[in-house]
């Protein structure tokens, strides 16, 4: 049940955070007997980071120990804390090598690096070929709708090949057919 804030528009009393269902109708005030409106008095956010770090965290450098060994902490208000205690503020600089606007101590996080597909299909075939995996049998299509069942050993075959297809990021019709498989011969 979510929880909102009451409040009476006559007299102006306020009751926060009250768990009720969305559909409850507006109970009257305690007070002088209007109906209370929901109001959005308290401010909350479901996106606001935890203090506490789970497992905590070994710090090797700037607030670890005076001797130099390494330091757990387990809240950021703790590692907050010992940083002003110690005189040093928690900063990130982008200093880019001159005339450029690029640095050898940052990069870009947010994308997988750019390559080409028949250089993926080829990464693919050799984490294949490395796992031990046995590339699959083409089987024989038949044009038209067709029941599923044969016995074990058809519905084994096809829930190997959904599976082979789903776990192979880009499927082709070719590839996996082994038209393009480079190990193959």
């Amino acid at each position: 049940m979510p929880i909102y804030d009451r409040q009476c528009p006559s007299c102006g009393a306020v009751w926060i955070d009250q768990l009720e269902r969305i559909a409850t109708p507006d109970p009257p005030c305690s007070s002088c007997g209007t109906l209370t409106k929901r109001a959005f008095l308290t401010r909350t956010s479901a996106s606001v980071a935890p203090d506490g770090i789970p497992g905590g965290i070994q710090i090797k450098h700037g607030i670890c120990w005076p001797d130099g060994t390494p330091r757990r902490f387990d809240s950021r208000s703790e590692m907050k804390r010992v940083a002003q205690d110690m005189g040093l503020t928690n900063i990130v600089r982008h200093v880019p090598l001159p005339g450029t606007d690029k640095s050898p101590h940052t990069s870009l996080w947010v994308s997988a690096p750019v390559i080409s597909e028949e250089e993926r299909i080829r990464h693919w075939h050799e984490h294949e070929r490395l796992m031990g995996y046995a590339p699959m049998k083409p089987r024989e299509s038949t044009p038209g709708v067709q029941i599923v069942g044969g016995g074990p050993d058809r519905l084994s075959d096809i829930i190997a090949d959904s599976i082979h297809k789903i776990e192979s990021s880009g499927f082709h019709e070719a590839e996996y057919r082994g038209v393009n498989n480079p190990y193959r011969k």
